[in-house]
């Protein structure tokens, strides 16, 4: 068996980057297509975005591994990719749903007792105008 390694690189990642590693049979080496099952894409996305914190959304990993399959149909054992992924954080936020409290609050009535003018008050009318 090989060991095939992918590395993923986006705009933080470490300068080693994010990496992915498969052990291949000689028969997967020729044709590295049907080693991506359902389950090993699954895993490597999990994996990838565990890493990165970044959605790697069907697009993005179809993107990753076509680049993979060609490498290892290439014979490289060491894959090198680097995509603009967005933050996993910002993706979650499209997805947040709060209605907040809906419950009013009590209300009451203000104490004004102690209140007075003390400066800038305006005269009264009656004062003003006398007919």
């Amino acid at each position: 068996m090989v060991k095939y390694i992918l590395s993923l690189h986006t705009q933080s990642s470490p300068p080693e980057g994010y990496q992915y590693s498969l052990d291949l049979h000689p028969h997967y080496e020729d044709n590295p297509q049907e080693i991506f099952t359902p389950e090993i894409r699954q895993e490597l996305q999990d994996t990838l975005q565990q890493q990165s914190l970044c959605a790697i959304r069907e697009h993005h990993l179809n993107q990753i591994i076509n680049a993979w399959i060609e490498d290892i149909q290439e014979g490289y054992r060491y894959t090198s990719i680097r995509l603009n992924l967005p933050s996993l954080f910002e993706t979650n936020l499209e997805n947040f749903q709060d209605n907040g409290n809906q419950e009013f609050p009590d209300l009451f009535d203000p104490e004004l007792t102690g209140i007075e003018p003390t400066f800038g008050m305006l005269p009264s009318l009656e004062d003003i105008y006398t007919p």
